[in-house]
Formats: C-alpha cells, sequence, structure tokens
C-alpha cells in the first residue's frame, strides 16, 4: 500500500510543480552591476514593489528564477535607462541588456533627470514573444508618428491621424494577448489625445477595462496625461464653483456623479479616475485636505465591490497620511563617521533632519550654516544630517575642517531618502520631541529655517502659557 502511494504521489506530483519563470543573459559591460525589477503596487501612487534582482557577476553572467502567477510588467531604472519588462509564468527568457552608458554627473544631480524608456531585447526565435512583440510595435508606431509629424501634431489632419491607426491595427491588431492588445489600444489612445485634440473628455467613453488594465504602461501614462491635477483645471473654470464646493465639503457622490456625466465612463473607471483627482488635488495645495482624506476613506472606497479599487483607495491613504503633522516620522538608523549607529529618535528634543549631498555645492552651503542654528537653538534642537556620499577623506575632511554639527550619518543606498521621499537635495523636515512630524519639509538652513523654527517656537510658548491659565 505504501508503495503504491509513493509511486501515486511521483506520478501526481510533476503535474503541479512549477518550474517558475527563468531570465538570464550575458552583460560584460554591466560585471558586478545589481539590477532591480519593480511594479507598481498601483498606478495611482506610483508605490513600487520589487519583483526580482539580477547580481551580473565579475564575468557577466547572470541568471535568475522567480514565481509568478500571472502576466507581470516590470521595470528597472539602471544607468541612463528605463528597462521594460512582460514576465509570463513558466517562461524562459535571455535578455539583453541596451549598451552600457553611464549618468553624467550632471545627470547624476538632476532632480528631473528623465531616463530613456527602452523595452529590454529578449533573444527569442519567437518573434510573436510577448515583449519582442511589444517592442517592435513601439518601433513601428515611433516610425510612423515620426514620419507624419508635421501633419499629425500641427495640422492636427484628421485623415493622417487614421491612416497612422489603420496601419498599426492592420499590422498588429491579429495579435490576441490581453496585455499587448491594451498596451496598443491605450496607445494608439494617446496620439488620438496629441493630435486629435478633439473630444478629449470622452476620449476613455466606452472603454474597457480588466484587472491587468489598470497596470498597463499605455493606460498609465494616459491615464496621467489627461487627469494630472484636473480637479484644480476644473474647480477654476468657468462653471466649476459648483464643484470647488463639493470638494470643500467633501461631497463625494455630487463629485462622482459630475465626473461620470463629464467623460461618460463606466462605474470602475470612474471610481478610478475620480481616485486619482483627490490624490492630486490632496497634493496642490488648492483644496483643503482633511475632507479629500475622508472621501478617499469613506465607506464607497473601503467597500468598494471591485478588489482593486479597493487596494489603490488603501494605497492612496497612506500616502496621503504619510508625513502628514502629527503623524509619527519613519525613524532613521544608520552609521556615523566612527562606525556608530545612531538613530534619529534618541533625544527628547525637536529634530531637524537635513538630507544633503556633498557634490553639490549649495549643499555644503546649507550644512556650514548649521553652526549658526546649533549656537542658537542648542537646547531645543538636535540636527540630524542624512548624507548620500559615503566618508570618503574629501567628505570626512569637509566635516572635520567646518565643524559641521549634529549627528552625521551616512545613506548611501537613499534607503531613507525614498523613505522621506526626497526629491532633491537639500530637503528639510522639523519633528517634535517625539518623533512626530511638524514640517514636511522645512526650510532649508540658508532659506529661512532659523526664523521659521523661531516662530514655531513663539507660538508653541503662547499655547503652553494659555493652557496653564
Amino acid at each position: 500500500m505504501t508503495q503504491k502511494l509513493i509511486i501515486l504521489l511521483f506520478l501526481i506530483i510533476p503535474f503541479y510543480s512549477t518550474q517558475g519563470t527563468e531570465i538570464k543573459g550575458f552583460e560584460p559591460d554591466y560585471a558586478g552591476k545589481t539590477l532591480t525589477f519593480n511594479t507598481y503596487v498601483d498606478p495611482i501612487t506610483k508605490t513600487e514593489k520589487k519583483v526580482f534582482s539580477i547580481k551580473i557577476d565579475s564575468k557577466g553572467y547572470f541568471s535568475t528564477n522567480i514565481k509568478i502567477d500571472k502576466t507581470t510588467f516590470c521595470f528597472s531604472n539602471f544607468d541612463v535607462y528605463r528597462g521594460m519588462l512582460v514576465l509570463e509564468p513558466e517562461e524562459q527568457l535571455h535578455i539583453q541588456l541596451p549598451a552600457y552608458r553611464a549618468k553624467t554627473f550632471v545627470e547624476e544631480k538632476n532632480p528631473y533627470f528623465k531616463p530613456l524608456v527602452v523595452w529590454i531585447k529578449v533573444d527569442s526565435p519567437d518573434e510573436d514573444e510577448l515583449n519582442k512583440l511589444a517592442s517592435r510595435f513601439e518601433l513601428r508606431f515611433n516610425q510612423l508618428t515620426d514620419k507624419y509629424f508635421n501633419q499629425l501634431y500641427f495640422r492636427q489632419s484628421k485623415t493622417t491621424l487614421k491612416l497612422v491607426e489603420d496601419t498599426l491595427k492592420e499590422e498588429f491588431g491579429g495579435y490576441e494577448n490581453p496585455f499587448f492588445r491594451d498596451q496598443m489600444k491605450f496607445k494608439l489612445l494617446i496620439l488620438q489625445y496629441e493630435a486629435g485634440r478633439a473630444n478629449q473628455e470622452k476620449l476613455l467613453s466606452g472603454a474597457d477595462i480588466h484587472t491587468t488594465t489598470f497596470f498597463t504602461p499605455s493606460f498609465i501614462d494616459l491615464i496621467d496625461r489627461i487627469y494630472s491635477n484636473k480637479l484644480v483645471f476644473e474647480t477654476n473654470s468657468i462653471k466649476g464653483r459648483e464643484l470647488q464646493t463639493a470638494v470643500s465639503r467633501g461631497n463625494l457622490p455630487f463629485i462622482i456623479k459630475y465626473f461620470h456625466e463629464k467623460y461618460q465612463t463606466g462605474t470602475l473607471l470612474t471610481d478610478f479616475i475620480v481616485l486619482k483627482l483627490l490624490h492630486d488635488a490632496f497634493f496642490s495645495g488648492k483644496f483643503p485636505t482633511t475632507p479629500i482624506l475622508n472621501m478617499v476613506t469613506s465607506q464607497h472606497y473601503t467597500g468598494n465591490p471591485d478588489k482593486e479599487i479597493r487596494l489603490f483607495a488603501k494605497m492612496v491613504k497612506q500616502k496621503l497620511l504619510h508625513l502628514r503633522p502629527g503623524t509619527l516620522a519613519p525613524v532613521i538608523c544608520l552609521k556615523n563617521m566612527e562606525g556608530l549607529q545612531k538613530c534619529s529618535n534618541e533625544s527628547s528634543k525637536y529634530k531637524y533632519l537635513v538630507f544633503a549631498d556633498l557634490e553639490i555645492k549649495v549643499d555644503r552651503e546649507q550644512l556650514k550654516y548649521l553652526t549658526v542654528l546649533d549656537e542658537k537653538y542648542k537646547g531645543q534642537l538636535q540636527l540630524f544630517i542624512v548624507l548620500s556620499n559615503g566618508y570618503t577623506a574629501r567628505v570626512t575632511r569637509f566635516l572635520l575642517e567646518n565643524k559641521i554639527p549634529g549627528e552625521i550619518v551616512s545613506d548611501t543606498t537613499k534607503r531613507y531618502a525614498n523613505e522621506y521621499r526626497v526629491k532633491s537635495f537639500p530637503t528639510c523636515f522639523l519633528l517634535g520631541r517625539k518623533h512626530e512630524v511638524i514640517l514636511a519639509p522645512a526650510k532649508s538652513p540658508l532659506d529661512g529655517f532659523e526664523h521659521q523654527f523661531g516662530a514655531f517656537l513663539k507660538n508653541e510658548f503662547f499655547k503652553q502659557r494659555k493652557s496653564q491659565q
């Protein structure tokens, strides 16, 4: 009986075991590098989640095996590129990276640098392999739009627009892969948006939306183009006063009805668009934030029948609450020049966090001024400086020669810079005695933090006296 059971299991197991998706390649120019491929948790906040990493050995070889249960779009930012890749379960991919080109110093330090977006090449005899297909479509799309550039974008010729669309549909319309069909569909809608300039508000009317659509690159791109900061624009229009009132009062049913009728989109897509509009409006500085937060966390979103919308609302909520005044800030624990680990919550004073890059001249001047702040507020303010640099001889010499005060730690991986969503250097924050957020961001040392903190202390003093009366 036991032997029969073992034989039965032996026969069954192979049908249920999975080999995973294998990614391999040979890139001598990238030897020693590690590339991490991420995907978006949601297309509104664009919070990233790791899918896999490849570690390229000293000779240039790499290989990794990952488990996925559905078609997954991912991307990696390396050097000057953003490489895009689509993975499918139980697939073997031999990938080829683009020609190596390191960032220049200016590109590395420019907070507005945009990488060159490319599809990762896949070495496969199958010309219909999904990545090869997406790359081939992108190339053909660019060829046609370049060829007819003037007719499309300056003359806005509808005849030429139809010619390009018909050509692409004829060449690529026969492919049935759902990811590719979405990628193509929304890429063509982007072309209509840019070249047509007609009936843009109803561009997505009747659009067929399903679970994977939300993570299709061309869909995300189109949503950003059409709807970014759209609520600000709408409320500033001639008939926008009623909508402005609805946002200020947190009247979500009115807002949903307004955009459902305006864009003529289905329930699922309307809920998604309004969530995107509320997200952008929160950070615009044009609306009271509490009503927006209340709408995002309302039953309409937290109890939405669509699980994707529930997830997106959860991620938007997390972003809206992140570093919001009164919330606890992430604790930073890093090593100082002596190799000792220092944490930003060790002091009971107010904390002034300064994220800086000493390769930038203005950052060096900002840090020099910290001696003035330290002298003036020594008993009340802890200076906590997070450098994006390692402790090289040049960095150490600068810190010692200029007697830069405070706790100085190094974050070469930019882990905490990313956690605090630092876009450029210097970026500063003021935290309370319990590590709660007070100002996010705060002014930099040379741009008025001295007076900003002084005014804050004065206000706190009067509040305290009033509470004691």
